[in-house]
């Protein structure tokens, strides 16, 4: 079993001896440093320094209390019974590439001789792998494709989850259809059921007039949100479907003209009088 630290999964601490931070434990010496970087900072695997874990967060940077994470799992991963894929921390972001290697080196010293620490670029997808030859041997235009592929999966699957809901609606809305068509069999069944399909209607029409309103609602916002950015970036309105569209494309969706027309597509470019 690896040794604990701050990242291990709370579902996977060991309860009767539990971990606690390393604060008593010395920073590294300049020896022991070295070595670490080399470790830590996807080279070669030397044990010639501690690893230590000394505090559950790092010293904070001045200026970065907040960070922005994005994550989609690759396909076939699998998160544990409560549905978490992992642990990660956040170390900074930085200016050049000496000043995070300088931090990388700092927190290695003082702080974290135990996990390692990847550089990688803010904005851009990396790949979430222990694996230190991954990022080595991966090229960009590889990371940029894998990234695509489990996007596209993503969306595809949220697709059909979609569909698969609208399919189940239609098939409760068909069946009801074909009950009200069927012969009257016994007049007391064919009350109780006339109640219940009522009931079930009149609770799916409240249901889509809350929606409704909802929806309503946040139309109404976005319009104001949009208007403001018409004014504020007069340019974006000229280049924004295009510029969507091949993002699209990159991540592997496609579809025909049909297809587009028959979904939210058109409304990007088509606006329709909803009466509000």
């Amino acid at each position: 079993m690896s040794k604990e630290s701050s990242l291990t999964a709370p579902e996977d601490r060991d309860k009767e001896n539990r971990w606690r931070p390393e604060q008593s434990q010395p920073p590294l010496s300049n020896e022991e440093t070295v070595e670490a970087m080399k470790e830590l900072n996807i080279t070669s695997f030397v044990d010639k320094f501690p690893k230590v874990d000394r505090t559950f967060a790092d010293p904070p940077v001045n200026m970065q209390n907040y960070g922005l994470f994005s994550f989609i799992p690759a396909k076939g991963s699998s998160p544990n019974e409560n549905g978490v894929y992992g642990y990660a921390k956040i170390r900074g972001s930085y200016q050049s590439e000496l000043e995070a290697s300088q931090r990388a080196e700092y927190l290695i010293r003082n702080v974290d001789s135990y996990h390692k620490i990847y550089h990688t670029y803010v904005g851009r997808p990396f790949p979430l792998t222990e694996s230190s030859s991954y990022s080595a041997d991966v090229s960009e235009v590889d990371i940029k494709k894998d990234m695509s592929k489990n996007i596209s999966h993503s969306i595809k699957d949220k697709k059909e989850d979609e569909l698969k809901e609208i399919r189940e609606i239609q098939q409760r809305e068909k069946n009801l259809i074909e009950e009200s068509k069927r012969e009257e069999v016994d007049p007391y069944d064919e009350y109780i059921t006339q109640r219940v399909k009522k009931a079930q209607l009149v609770f799916t029409y409240l249901e889509h007039q809350k929606k409704m309103a909802e929806v309503k609602e946040i139309i109404i916002k976005t319009r104001k949100v949009i208007a403001e950015m018409d004014e504020t970036h007069p340019t974006f309105n000229e280049s924004y479907y295009e510029k969507y569209m091949q993002a699209r494309k990159d991540a592997g969706i496609t579809e025909d003209i049909k297809e587009a027309q028959d979904n939210f597509i058109k409304f990007l470019v088509e606006d329709v009088d909803l009466g509000f």
